[in-house]
């Protein structure tokens, strides 16, 4: 983290402290905290880690880690929106289920029309939103809404679980 200020060095490892306190992990590791780091430093970042590396906790810090900064005076979007891609529907709804518990504003698309015509509309108040591979490259209405300036603005990181070809080959044209 050279070359931000020992202030904000510090203000970072007291929200990454204070985030962490909500999930049963007691310290991040190495390369957990380089991504989450690199991506407040408002630096692209591309993390492979292996499996049972715990990179949901990655993503699942940051709105926490960002509500804690902003209160400290640092600029980030009103209310920022991290996109996690997932194949994985249970997981995500698991997932989902438990950030709720812990009081982060969590959704899927695909959880009911409802919520799918809030987040189409941008009115969906999350801080952490899923979506499948499927619905997110082939149903046109959902990818054209990161076109939207209201997600342009607020948009901090897209996350893809897990990686198919199918994806892939979408993502790249």
């Amino acid at each position: 983290m050279a070359g931000l200020g020992r202030k904000f060095e510090n203000d970072l490892q007291t929200a990454l402290k204070e985030s962490l306190a909500l999930f049963p992990v007691d310290e991040l590791k190495a390369e957990q905290r380089l991504i989450i780091e690199t991506i407040v430093a408002r630096r692209e970042v591309f993390g492979q880690l292996p499996t049972g590396y715990c990179k949901s906790l990655t993503f699942q810090l940051l709105p926490g880690v960002l509500s804690s900064l902003k209160a400290k005076g640092y600029e980030f979007p009103p209310n920022p929106l991290v996109v996690v891609i997932s194949p994985l529907i249970s997981i995500v709804e698991d997932q989902v289920k438990n950030l709720r518990s812990l009081g982060v504003k969590a959704g899927y698309i695909g959880e009911s029309k409802k919520s799918d015509r809030e987040i189409l509309d941008g009115k969906g108040d999350y801080a952490l939103l899923y979506g499948s591979p499927e619905t997110l490259t082939g149903d046109e209405k959902f990818r054209e809404m990161f076109s939207m300036e209201f997600y342009q603005k607020i948009l901090l990181l897209l996350f893809v679980m897990r990686c198919t070809q199918l994806f892939i080959d979408k993502c790249i044209l």
